[in-house]
């Protein structure tokens, strides 16, 4: 990952990316590209016990509350449409598959409304040197990841997931630990203008970068909240 100004692009061990410009790897952790904190273990980056404390964006963000069905069912209208999950391709092999957006629903048109992303499973390394992560900084900018409408440039939101890529600022030292600690996080609900929509990871350079374990990068599914007649599946 190439950084400018004040951050330099750091491919080892001496030099982690992201240490001098956002030192925010991992003061806080920003659940969904900044739009709500999350507090919890692990100093605050979104651990086992990571809770929303405070929406500072607005935008018709808000988090899904589990325990909480209920009212959830009726603001939705008592429907839900499930849109499956999604997953880089990204491979060790192939780490520039990184850089290709995965769609939801084979990248059909979605319809305008409100959505609901729940993280699923994986995580990533920005560079092996480095720890575990979802989200390198807070907001995904300048690397993170984004669900994209009809190429990258149309950035849509960030997905759930913790921020930092260092060891104990954010970063995890093992797979399983930033796994568990990603699966702690609440859902995120959004209204939507409707298209396309899927996954990218925001980074440059990815040949860099290592895959999750067993190929499992970050996961997220996709749950439209209203009635899948909404949905105009291809014939």
């Amino acid at each position: 990952m190439w950084l400018s100004g004040i951050v330099v692009c750091a491919c080892s061990s001496d030099h982690p990316r992201g240490v001098g410009g956002g030192a925010a790897a991992g003061r806080e952790s920003i659940a969904a590209g900044g739009s709500a904190t999350v507090e919890g273990g692990n100093g605050g980056i979104g651990g086992a016990a990571g809770t929303p404390s405070a929406a500072v964006g607005g935008g018709g963000l808000s988090f899904f509350d589990p325990g909480d069905l209920q009212d959830s069912a009726g603001a939705a209208g008592a429907s839900s449409c499930e849109l499956g999950d999604v997953s880089s391709l990204g491979t060790n092999q192939n780490l520039d598959l990184f850089g290709s957006v995965v769609y939801f629903a084979d990248g059909i048109e979605l319809p305008a409304g409100r959505y609901r992303i729940t993280y699923v499973d994986g995580c990533m390394k920005y560079s092996a040197a480095q720890g575990w992560s979802l989200h390198a900084y807070a907001g995904a900018d300048p690397d993170g990841w984004w669900f994209v409408g009809d190429d990258q440039t149309q950035k849509v939101i960030v997905p759930p997931g913790t921020v930092g890529f260092l060891v104990g600022s954010g970063g995890f030292s093992t797979f399983d630990e930033c796994v568990a600690a990603n699966l702690a996080l609440p859902p995120l609900e959004f209204d939507f203008a409707g298209g396309k929509l899927g996954a990218w990871l925001q980074d440059s350079p990815y040949s860099d970068n290592l895959a999750g374990e067993g190929d499992r990068n970050p996961k997220w599914k996709l749950t439209l909240l209203g009635d899948c007649e909404l949905v105009h599946w291809p014939k």
